[in-house]
């Protein structure tokens, strides 16, 4: 299974990129800006879609927004 969402927002900086998934990970600006959140949500979505033998990762975008793409196994179901 295979699922992507894109939106057309300001995107991803370069440099944000490589530790986008880490754990507490969130830009100084924006943690200062009094944004919520602490970090976590993308790192903890891709670390569950890795236990389901899945991933999580962000994809190359042409224009502008970001596309993050889900991908998980389809498993027959347990009897």
């Amino acid at each position: 299974l295979r699922l992507a969402l894109r939106d057309l927002g300001a995107g991803i900086p370069e440099g944000m990129r490589r530790r986008l998934f880490r754990s507490f990970s969130r830009p100084a600006e924006e943690a200062a800006g009094g944004t919520p959140g602490v970090g976590l949500g993308l790192a903890l979505c891709r670390g569950l879609a890795r236990h389901l033998q899945g991933d999580l990762r962000l994809e190359a975008s042409d224009g502008p927004g970001s596309c993050f793409v889900l991908e998980l196994p389809i498993t027959e179901p347990m009897a």
